[in-house]
């Protein structure tokens, strides 16, 4: 059988553990840019001032969420992240 590194998996035992972690939060972090954009496009989806304000500003705000989020991700278990990618 062929490593599991060749799927895009790392093993996490062993001296292979930082390689894992460093897989697994870029999944994380990918996750979490889907799921803002997810929640722009939903708020996009509705017309007027509030829609526009999102879109063209709220910055801070975008970046508070997108951390959230990605804190979010770290109760997640990597068994999720291995169906998500």
């Amino acid at each position: 059988m062929e490593p599991i590194e060749d799927y895009g998996l790392a093993d996490c035992s062993g001296d292979k553990r930082a390689l894992c972690l460093g897989v697994y939060t870029i999944y994380r972090l990918s996750f979490s840019l889907v799921a803002l954009h997810i929640i722009l496009l939903v708020g996009s989806l509705a017309t007027g001032a509030f829609s526009d304000a999102i879109n063209s500003g709220c910055w801070l705000l975008k970046f508070l969420v997108l951390a959230a989020l990605f804190v979010v991700t770290l109760f997640i278990p990597n068994e999720f992240f291995d169906g998500y990618m």
